[in-house]
């Protein structure tokens, strides 16, 4: 559609582009007929009149300020048209003061001064003010008021087109004939091709737009008028014809003259006809298409009717899973005061007689040692089991305690400071061992659970100081690394390290790999668990003998 627009809006501008050459041809013409003394062209290929030398000039200049016009040279074009203005005015000063100001004789002195006895160069009054109108409405073009500018162009037509006629059959009134001042045909026939290149130069906007339509209507209104302009002349020779040769009586004349336009008219009507016609086919091929699409789109409200029906099903099965879950975050409340119940009674109702036995026992231990005469293995024996017990309650309450507390508050921590607070707590084990600790960070601070990261990061920590070889000195290193999605962490010492077997069992829970250190066999367990439940993931490597590391990776968003 907006192609077809396109296109027709440059005929127009095509059209206004071809009048307006035609305008400069006609005042070359008559600039030529002038400088080469030709009287054929002079007369504008008639017996009538002569085509003035400044009115030649001025459609020049007219019609090169038109031209400019399409190529937004809007300076130029008014400089022009001020050269055209003052000839003008002051032409027309010297018709209403019978005065000669030698206008004519600075436009063209070789003319003026050969023909100056026989046939005055000056302009007709009505040729001046068709001029200075014409300079008028290309300055209101150039101000981008098209709707005035094509008023006052389509009047200047219809006045030229009427003297145009009058001209070609001799009608007084119409011809503005007087003595040496009569308009030439040529003169006239500009004036027209100047009115329809300044009428069709923005066909896109002004009372034009409707004209220019690709419509039915617009189309319509531009065949009209082609057959008023183009059977008008016909009509008005074929009456004056009629009357002049053939002498018939004026109401035979008019008969004929009906008759006449029967003819034209007739096939011009049968034509308009079956333009309606395919008119009238392209609507209902329109209304064909429309009337799919609608049925199409009734289609799609049923089918969206439908879907708007699936999607209340859903939302209702979204709210009743959302009570769903309601209530298992209700029951999961329920669990995990239950949880806390049974750390509280693991805390107080088995710790406490746990410890009480433990006490009994070191009392006691002296009188056993004695009553079973240096059988000191079970005495051992009955303190290991006790010591064993305890930690299993001490690990259940940690498990229980690290289950409740699945994800921390996330926080910015830095690595650097927190290693900084362990080793402030581990400072006794650190200094005993005499371990060396090396911190190397590429990324320091980390979002994270502080209170979970601390916690990964003592277990680590504390196993390898539990864990180191008493061959060498304990080195452990602790660096960070930023990789894709996240960071990693590598935690690594040179103790006594695993064998793949020991390895394969490492995170699990209750299961402890050296005797000779006291432990419950969840830190590892519980680590691996909390990195798990924030999204993280741990691997471990470790050779027996030589040490062992840590890889842990932490998801972030940078």
């Amino acid at each position: 559609m907006h192609q077809a627009k396109h296109k027709l809006i440059s005929t127009w501008r095509l059209a206004s582009q071809t009048f307006t050459w035609l305008v400069i041809a006609i005042g070359l013409l008559g600039l030529g007929g002038w400088m080469l003394d030709l009287p054929v062209i002079k007369h504008g290929f008639s017996d009538g009149a002569t085509i003035k030398v400044n009115a030649a000039i001025a459609f020049i200049l007219l019609g090169v300020s038109t031209l400019l016009l399409f190529y937004k040279k809007i300076i130029i074009s008014r400089l022009l048209l001020v050269a055209v203005s003052f000839v003008c005015l002051s032409t027309l000063y010297e018709h209403i003061f019978s005065i000669d100001l030698g206008i004519d004789d600075w436009l063209l002195s070789y003319a003026s001064s050969k023909y100056a006895e026989t046939i005055p160069i000056r302009l007709p009054v009505f040729s001046t003010v068709c001029f200075l109108l014409l300079t008028i409405t290309i300055f209101i073009i150039t101000l981008d008021w098209i709707g005035a500018a094509q008023i006052l162009a389509g009047l200047l037509f219809i006045v030229t087109y009427a003297s145009l006629i009058g001209n070609i059959y001799g009608i007084n009134g119409l011809a503005f004939q007087a003595d040496y001042n009569n308009v030439a045909n040529l003169v006239i026939l500009g004036f027209c091709f100047q009115s329809l290149a300044l009428l069709t130069y923005c066909p896109s906007k002004g009372w034009l737009k409707l004209l220019s339509s690709r419509f039915a209507g617009g189309t319509l209104a531009r065949y009209t008028f082609g057959y008023f302009l183009l059977v008008s002349p016909i009509f008005i020779g074929f009456y004056l014809f009629t009357l002049n040769r053939w002498h018939l009586p004026p109401g035979l004349s008019i008969l004929s003259l009906f008759l006449l336009t029967c003819l034209i008219t007739l096939p011009l009507t049968y034509f308009y006809l079956q333009r309606l016609n395919a008119f009238d086919a392209h609507l209902q091929k329109a209304h064909a298409r429309l009337q799919n699409a609608h049925d199409k789109a009734q289609s799609r409200n049923v089918e969206l009717q439908q879907g708007n029906r699936e999607l209340a099903l859903m939302a209702q099965e979204v709210i009743k899973s959302s009570l769903d879950m309601e209530t298992k975050n209700k029951e999961l409340l329920r669990i995990n005061q239950g949880l806390e119940f049974i750390v509280q009674m693991t805390s107080h109702d088995l710790k406490t007689p746990i410890y009480n036995i433990e006490i009994l026992f070191e009392d006691l231990r002296p009188a056993l040692e004695t009553i079973l005469n240096g059988e000191v293995k079970v005495v051992h024996l009955m303190a290991n089991s006790i010591s064993s017990l305890k930690r299993t309650i001490d690990g259940l309450a940690q498990i229980i305690r690290s289950q409740q507390t699945i994800i921390g508050l996330q926080v910015n921590v830095s690595i650097s400071r927190l290693m900084e607070e362990i080793q402030q707590e581990l400072d006794r084990d650190i200094q005993a061992c005499n371990a060396k600790i090396k911190v190397l960070n590429e990324v320091d601070v980390i979002v994270f659970s502080q209170i979970h990261l601390r916690s990964v990061l003592f277990n680590l920590l504390s196993n390898s100081i539990k864990y180191r070889s008493p061959q060498r000195q304990l080195v452990v290193t602790i660096g960070t690394k930023k990789v894709e999605g996240g960071v990693e962490i590598h935690f690594s010492d040179n103790g006594l390290g695993m064998n793949p077997k020991q390895l394969s069992q490492l995170f699990t829970i209750f299961k402890r790999f050296h005797s000779h250190v006291e432990g419950s066999g969840i830190g590892l367990y519980i680590v691996k668990a909390t990195i798990e439940n924030n999204g993280g993931r741990i691997e471990a490597d470790s050779t027996e003998g030589v040490g062992t590391q840590f890889t842990i990776f932490l998801p972030q968003s940078f």
